[in-house]
Formats: C-alpha cells, structure tokens, sequence
C-alpha cells in the first residue's frame, strides 16, 4: 500500500496535468465550502479525488496520443 501511493504521489508531482487539476479541485472545494454552508469536508474530498481522477484520464490521454503519433 505503502508503495502505491508513494506512486501516485510522485505521479501527481512530475505530471503537470496532476497537479492543475488537484491545486483547481482544492481551490473550487475551499471556495465552495466558505460560500454554501452544506458542503462539508466530505463533499470537499470527494471532489479533490474526483479531480484527482480527472487528471489521471487527462494525462493518460495525453500519452495515449503521443504514444500514437510515434
């Protein structure tokens, strides 16, 4: 377990199209959390993993096309 998630730490670091997504996700569930009162902790990192996710797609996609283009 240990090893998987020094992975995606490291993956989320070197992959800029990680970190975007992450620093945006944090950033919307910061804002979202001040401004309406029920989004609580839960909501906020459920919506940083889901960008998270979204970044791993985008990146992948991102190799799949250069992959393609080789």
């Amino acid at each position: 377990m240990e090893d998987f998630i020094a992975t995606l730490v490291w993956f989320a670091v070197t992959s800029w199209r990680m970190t975007t997504v992450v620093i945006a996700s944090t950033v919307l569930a910061v804002g979202l959390a001040m401004a309406i009162p029920p989004f609580t902790g839960p909501y906020g990192i459920a919506l940083v993993l889901f960008g998270f996710g979204v970044g791993m797609w985008w990146h992948s996609k991102a190799l799949e096309i250069k992959a393609r283009k080789a």
